[in-house]
C-alpha cells in the first residue's frame, strides 16, 4: 500500500532514514547531545531567573532542557523577577511538579522566606525531593502532597508579610482560589496557570472573581523555535535541522498556554509568622 498523504509520506522516509542511519546520527540524537554538553551533561540550568540550579534529567510533565537552558515559561519571567523583588514572607506553590519553581524561589529568596510546594503525583514528588537536595534546598521548603482549602489558609494565616502563590492545579484552580473559602488569598499575589482544555471558561470566571481585590493580568505563551535552545549563537549544523527535532526539545505545549497573574490592591490583614507543619 503506497502512501496517500504527504503526512504519511514523510513517516515512511522517517521509517526508512532510522534504518539507514545509525541511531546516534539522527537529527534528534546530535541534538540532544548537544543541549547535554551545553547544560553540564544536562543537569545544570545555564540561563534566565534560575542560572545555577542543578536539576535531575526526570521531567514528567513538560521538557528538562526549556528549564536547563533559561527558557521554560519564558513569558513568566518579568513576572518571577517582580515577585522575588517583594521579597515574600511567604511562597506556596500547588503543583510544584519536579520542583523548579520550587527549587528557584528557594535559591533566590531571602532567608525571611518560608517556602511550601506540593505536588500530588508520587512520582513527581520524589524527584522534587532529591532536586531540593542537590541544591542544598531541603531544609528550606517543606513538601506536602495536596493542598486542601484549609491548608491554604492555615498557611496564609501563619503570613506576617507579603505572600506568593503559585498555582498550577490541572483545571482545579477555580477550586482553590476561593476567597469564601480561603480569605488570605485576597490579599496574597498570585499567579495561576489556566487549564482551559479541563474547564473551559476557568480564566473569565477567575478574572470576574478577583478584579475587585487584585489587578489582574492575562499572559499568553508564544510560539518556539530554534532560538530556544541555541539563542543567537548557531552552529552552522543547526540550519539543517529539521523542524521535528526542533520540537522534540524546544517545544513546551500542544496549544497556546496562559496564566493570570493577580496582584493585591490591598496589604491588609496580615498575621503572627508562626511556621506551619504537614505531614
Amino acid at each position: 500500500m503506497y502512501p496517500t498523504s504527504t503526512r504519511e509520506l514523510n513517516e515512511v522516509m522517517r521509517a526508512f532514514l532510522r534504518k539507514l542511519v545509525p541511531t546516534r546520527f539522527l537529527p534528534s540524537s546530535v541534538l540532544e547531545r548537544y543541549l547535554s554538553a551545553k547544560t553540564f551533561g544536562g543537569t545544570k540550568v545555564i540561563k534566565g531567573p534560575f542560572e545555577g540550579l542543578v536539576l535531575r534529567s526526570e521531567s514528567y510533565f513538560s521538557p528538562i532542557y526549556n528549564k536547563l537552558l533559561g527558557s521554560y515559561e519564558r513569558e513568566l519571567h518579568p513576572i518571577l523577577e517582580e515577585v522575588m523583588a517583594m521579597s515574600p514572607s511567604l511562597v506556596v506553590d500547588i503543583g510544584a511538579a519536579e520542583g523548579y519553581y520550587a527549587c528557584g524561589f528557594a535559591s533566590r529568596c531571602g532567608p525571611q522566606t518560608k517556602h511550601y510546594a506540593f505536588e500530588s503525583d508520587f512520582r513527581s514528588r520524589f524527584v522534587l525531593r532529591r532536586n531540593l537536595e542537590a541544591n542544598n534546598l531541603s531544609s528550606a521548603v517543606q513538601v506536602g502532597e495536596h493542598c486542601s482549602t484549609e491548608v491554604l489558609q492555615k498557611l496564609l494565616n501563619s503570613s506576617a508579610g507579603p505572600v506568593f502563590i503559585l498555582c498550577d492545579v490541572e483545571g482545579m484552580e477555580a477550586e482553590l482560589l476561593d476567597a469564601d473559602l480561603v480569605p488570605g488569598v485576597r490579599n496574597a499575589t498570585i499567579l495561576a496557570e489556566l487549564h482551559e482544555f479541563a474547564v473551559r471558561g476557568v480564566g473569565e470566571f477567575l478574572t470576574k472573581r478577583f478584579e475587585s481585590t487584585h489587578v489582574v493580568r492575562e499572559i499568553g505563551s508564544e510560539p518556539r523555535s530554534a532560538r530556544d535552545l541555541f539563542g543567537d549563537q548557531f552552529p552552522l549544523w543547526a540550519h539543517f535541522l529539521p523542524r521535528s527535532a526542533i520540537d522534540r526539545f524546544a517545544k513546551e505545549r500542544p496549544g497556546i498556554q496562559k496564566w493570570l497573574f493577580l496582584q493585591p490592591r490591598s496589604c491588609e490583614g496580615k498575621s503572627s509568622g508562626e511556621t506551619v507543619r504537614f505531614a
